[in-house]
């Protein structure tokens, strides 16, 4: 049996419960408004490991391929931020650099089976100018367009050995998707597609540039950011970029690049400053 005075106590509670779980719920739906600005406004350092798929053909069949391991290492500032008026604009610029050794399987000119390590790097810049929108109170998409470069540079540690250096430009456009699974833990799925420009090749034994031919280029990742405080988050992510490059025009009448393709599958860790 409840006295008048306990019932009294019952009912203030309760009262307080009612008028305190709105307040919560108000309070995680803000965190979750002003997480997206504080995963997206980081300058961000990374490392890990890539792995480099790359297959020249002919009359779809492969002539050689080069394949292996480097580790990777990423710096990153972006910016999610009402600018000139617009709400959420999104602007983000990357550097990345990988470099390690390659396994060539192939052949030399005349047919002669060849198989080799090569010391390899490659660098990429990514720029990115977008908008996000809301779509639920814990969740956002970003529409981008981007501009970027990349290079490639090889060096065959055979007897055979010779210098070679890829390069080329690209522009498309992309989306990413960001979900607040917690406060605390944002997940984001990415995805772009695009084209290549001024594609080139270089060899330090044959005079002349290989012009090759442009072609689509496809990107696709995952990532996670925690923020273990207001400003210090830990991040992970995984991304595949895939890209084909045309055959060239002939050099010193006699040399040319086969069609390739080339599919590079990157995982890193790192850590960001919000600001």
């Amino acid at each position: 049996m409840w006295g008048a005075n306990e019932k009294r106590h019952r009912a203030a509670r309760g009262i307080h419960c009612v008028i305190a779980l709105p307040a919560l719920g108000s309070a995680v739906t803000a965190r979750a408004d002003n997480i997206f600005e504080s995963v997206n406004t980081q300058l961000t350092a990374s490392a890990g490991g890539q792995h480099i798929d790359y297959k020249e053909t002919a009359q779809n069949q492969q002539l050689d391929s080069e394949k292996g391991f480097q580790g990777s290492y990423q710096g990153q500032v972006s910016v999610q931020r009402d600018m000139l008026g617009i709400k959420d604009v999104f602007l983000s610029a990357s550097f990345a650099y990988a470099k390690g050794r390659t396994n060539y399987d192939g052949s030399l000119m005349d047919g002669t089976p060849l198989q080799a390590g090569t010391r390899a790097n490659t660098s990429d810049i990514t720029v990115k100018i977008g908008k996000a929108f809301p779509f639920t109170p814990q969740g956002q998409v970003i529409y981008y367009v981007y501009y970027g470069y990349h290079q490639w540079l090889r060096d065959s540690t055979s007897v055979y050995g010779y210098d070679e250096h890829y390069r080329h430009h690209s522009a498309g456009v992309g989306m990413i998707g960001q979900y607040a699974v917690t406060p605390q833990l944002v997940a984001s799925i990415e995805g772009s597609v695009g084209g290549t420009f001024a594609a080139s090749m270089n060899a330090n034994i044959i005079q002349g540039k290989f012009n090759l031919g442009s072609a689509a280029t496809l990107m696709g990742a995952v990532g996670l950011d925690y923020a273990v405080t207001r400003h210090f988050h830990v991040k992970a992510a995984y991304q595949i970029t895939h890209f084909k490059y045309g055959k060239s025009n002939l050099v010193d009448g006699a040399y040319y690049e086969p069609d390739s393709t080339t599919t590079n599958q990157t995982v890193r860790l790192g850590v960001g400053y919000a600001f």
